[in-house]
C-alpha cells in the first residue's frame, strides 16, 4: 500500500526557467527567493540569492540571447543551487570576467564578481564556442561554516539535475545520496512513464532505499522490488562506494546508466540487468568495480542519451559536479522524457574553471 504523505513536489526537483528576454528575469528571481524561504534561509541570504539569480539570468539575455536557469535544493535539502546554462559564445578568459569593471556587453561589469562574493561557491565552466554554465551554491547556515555549503557531505561533492517532462509538474525520476563515515550510497530511479504515477513509484523506491540504508546493495534493491508491487514499477540502480577499500558495489534493474570516470583513463560502465522493479525483475546481481579518490561517479535515467559522456581528455576533476550534471543535461537530454543526472566525486576546493 502506498503511503499517503508523499510530497506534491520535492524541493530537490529541479525547476527550469527558460530565459529569452528581460521579462523572464523577474520570474526567475522570485522562484529562487521563494525556494530559499521554503528552505529556511534568513532575509539577508534571500536578498543575496535574489541578487545572484537576477545577475545570472540577466547575463544569459545579454551575452547568449537565450538559455535556462535551473533551481533546486541540494542533496540534503540544506542549501540551494542556482545554475545558469546557455549555448552562447562562451568566455575566453573566465578569471577576467570575474574582475569588477570587466564587461563585453557595454555594462559596468560588476555583476559576476559580485555573484562570486555573495554565493558560498560560484563555479564556472565556459569555453569559446561551447556556451557557459555558472553554478551558484548557497548553504543555509553561515558562510564561514564551510561544512554547511550545499552539495558537500563529509568528503563528497554532489551535483544533480532532476527535471520533469515539459508540461508535467512532478518528475517521474527520483534520486538519493546518503553519506556516512565509510560509504557514499547513490540511488537513481526512473518510474515507468511520466507524471504522478511515475513520480509516486520513484519516490516510494527512494523512500525504501532510505529506510534500508543499513542493508547491503542486493537487499536494498530486493526491498524496493517488494514495495513497488502494485505501482507502475521502475528502473533503479544503486552504487555504494567504500572509500576505505576502494571498491564500488553496484546493482541495477532497468535502464539506468552508471559509470565511473577518471581523467586520462577509459570509462568503466557498470552493468544493469533487464527488468522492472516492482513487476518483472530477474534475480538481483551485484557487481564490484574499482574506485579511486580521483574518480567521478555518473548516473542518469534514460532521459539522457546513452552516449552522454565527454572526451576522456577533458579534466572532470577541475569542474564541480553540479556544472558537470548541468552540462550533461544541456548536451544530451532527449527532451521527451523526465531527465535525471547525478554526479558525485570526492570533494575538493571549487572556483572558476575555464
Amino acid at each position: 500500500m502506498l503511503p499517503a504523505t508523499l510530497p506534491d513536489v520535492r524541493v530537490r526537483q529541479t525547476t527550469e526557467v527558460t530565459i529569452r528576454q528581460r521579462a523572464d528575469v523577474g520570474g526567475c528571481r522570485r522562484l529562487a527567493a521563494g525556494l530559499a524561504a521554503q528552505l529556511g534561509f534568513d532575509s539577508d541570504r534571500i536578498s543575496d540569492i535574489s541578487i545572484v539569480a537576477t545577475e545570472l539570468a540577466s547575463n544569459i539575455v545579454k551575452h547568449a540571447g537565450a538559455g535556462h536557469m535551473l533551481i533546486h535544493a541540494d542533496a540534503f535539502e540544506q542549501g540551494l543551487h542556482i545554475v545558469a546554462v546557455d549555448r552562447g559564445a562562451g568566455m575566453h578568459d573566465v578569471a577576467a570576467c570575474l574582475e569588477d569593471g570587466f564587461s563585453t556587453a557595454g555594462t559596468c561589469g560588476n555583476g559576476l564578481g559580485a555573484a562570486a562574493r555573495l554565493a558560498d561557491t560560484l563555479d564556472i565552466f565556459s569555453r569559446p564556442g561551447d556556451g557557459t554554465i555558472v553554478a551558484a551554491v548557497f548553504g543555509r547556515n553561515s558562510r564561514s561554516d564551510q561544512s554547511s555549503v550545499a552539495g558537500v557531505a563529509a568528503d563528497w561533492a554532489i551535483g544533480a539535475i532532476n527535471l520533469p517532462l515539459s508540461g508535467e509538474t512532478r518528475c517521474g525520476d527520483d534520486w538519493l545520496v546518503h553519506c556516512d563515515d565509510h560509504y557514499a550510497t547513490c540511488v537513481v530511479v526512473d518510474g515507468l512513464g511520466h507524471g504522478d504515477g511515475a513520480a509516486r513509484a520513484a519516490e516510494l523506491a527512494t523512500a525504501t532505499a532510505r529506510d534500508c540504508m543499513a542493508c547491503d546493495v542486493e537487499s536494498m534493491l530486493q526491498h524496493m522490488h517488494a514495495r513497488l508491487r502494485g505501482t507502475r514499477g521502475a528502473a533503479a540502480a544503486i552504487a555504494r562506494i567504500d572509500h576505505r577499500s576502494g571498491e564500488v558495489q553496484f546493482a541495477g534493474i532497468g535502464n539506468i546508466s552508471a559509470r565511473i570516470e577518471r581523467d586520462g583513463e577509459n570509462t568503466q560502465h557498470m552493468i544493469s540487468l533487464d527488468g522492472i522493479v516492482g513487476a518483472a525483475a530477474r534475480t538481483v546481481r551485484v557487481f564490484s568495480y574499482r574506485w579511486h579518490p580521483s574518480a567521478t561517479l555518473v548516473m542518469h535515467s534514460d532521459g539522457l542519451t546513452s552516449r552522454s559522456s565527454f572526451s576522456s581528455s577533458e579534466p572532470r576533476r577541475m569542474v564541480s559536479p553540479i556544472c558537470q550534471a548541468a552540462r550533461l543535461w544541456r548536451d544530451f537530454s532527449r527532451g521527451r522524457d523526465d531527465a535525471t543526472v547525478l554526479v558525485l566525486q570526492p570533494a575538493f576546493p571549487m572556483g572558476a574553471r575555464a
